[in-house]
């Protein structure tokens, strides 16, 4: 019941959100490439003045509504509502020793958010092609971050017949951003949980909920999260004070098994001695694979287990998302 009326709360935004990215559309520059916009560009600025016209009396409209659907968003989590939804796919149960990891962060935030965060095109244009690049790989379990709830839904209805298991709406928070994190699994989990992080941060960034997702499988624990971002002095603090959680978390984990944090970590790991700090261990991508800049933020730490019975690789996304998919596979 309180999982119905969150999902009843996150369905009411969507009028807003949808209004609000017509309308910022209506102002990026003219350019057939670039977010969404008609090939014609006597066509597109025919399809900004109609939007125009329609679009700020609707969106004044859907204000309230959205509002509405944040107070049924707050009354779900009063009502005890699951930190973690899950979905059955139709696919059925796999039984895999060494399974392939898939993480990508997608930058499908709603409305305009994903042009202001990440200069990309709406979420919602984005998904076939998500879908068709997650098939491709054929992972076992895909773990994704910056997704929104409201596009978490077309993910899962999409994916159905290839995953047998699905977890999203992880942390939601009303009048605020969730957690974001998507994950996709043909394993069925022994236990999965979400810890909402201790500490707190400030500015903006105050109304994301932030944390980790524990994953335990058969011989293998995963944790995934999407670390604070940004480089000033106390935002690097913010997120060693979050890994310091994370790795209290990893310390627990009985011996034996392997485990691996998966995520946008925010972090090169190649400063300030990170690594050893920490008592993780990077794994490589495969021999020859060139580690572009930007790969040094989401990849994949090992905390214990048979590290060398698997190998990374990053993945090219085809302008899907601004940051590389990484996929660990067994050697």
């Amino acid at each position: 019941m309180a999982d119905q009326v969150v999902n009843a709360g996150i369905s009411l935004t969507a009028p807003f959100w949808f209004f609000e990215d017509q309308l910022v559309r209506c102002y990026v520059p003219l350019d057939p490439s670039e977010y969404g916009q008609c090939e014609n560009k006597v066509c597109e600025v025919f399809r900004r003045v109609i939007v125009h016209s329609y679009g700020v009396p609707l969106i004044i409209c859907a204000v309230p509504v959205a509002l509405i659907g944040h107070v049924l968003m707050e009354l779900g989590r009063c009502l005890g509502a699951s930190e973690i939804q899950h979905l059955v796919g139709t696919l059925p149960e796999k039984a895999v020793e060494a399974p392939k990891i898939l993480h990508l962060n997608t930058c499908m935030f709603p409305g305009s958010l994903s042009l202001h965060f990440g200069g990309m095109s709406p979420a919602s244009s984005r998904v076939e092609a998500l879908v068709e690049w997650i098939v491709d790989q054929d992972a076992d379990i895909v773990m994704l971050s910056e997704v929104c709830d409201l596009i978490a839904g077309k993910l899962e209805e999409a994916l159905s017949k290839y995953y047998a298991h699905f977890y999203s709406k992880i942390g939601v928070k009303p009048f605020g951003m969730g957690a974001s994190l998507f994950v996709a699994s043909r394993i069925p989990p022994k236990r999965m949980e979400f810890t909402e992080f201790a500490v707190r941060a400030e500015g903006i960034q105050k109304h994301m909920k932030r944390g980790f997702v524990k994953i335990e499988l058969a011989d293998m624990v995963l944790f995934f999260t999407h670390l604070h971002p940004d480089d000033a002095k106390e935002d690097e603090e913010m997120r060693e004070a979050q890994f310091k959680e994370i790795k209290q978390a990893i310390e627990v984990v009985p011996g034996g098994k392997t485990v691996f944090l998966v995520g946008d970590l925010n972090t090169d790991y190649r400063q300030n001695n990170f690594l050893e700090r920490h008592e993780l261990t990077w794994i490589s991508p495969v021999e020859g694979e060139d580690v572009e800049e930007g790969e040094f933020k989401d990849y994949i730490l090992s905390g214990s287990g048979k590290v060398d019975d698997f190998v990374v690789s990053y993945l090219g996304t085809k302008g899907l998302s601004d940051h590389p998919g990484v996929l660990v596979a067994p050697c």
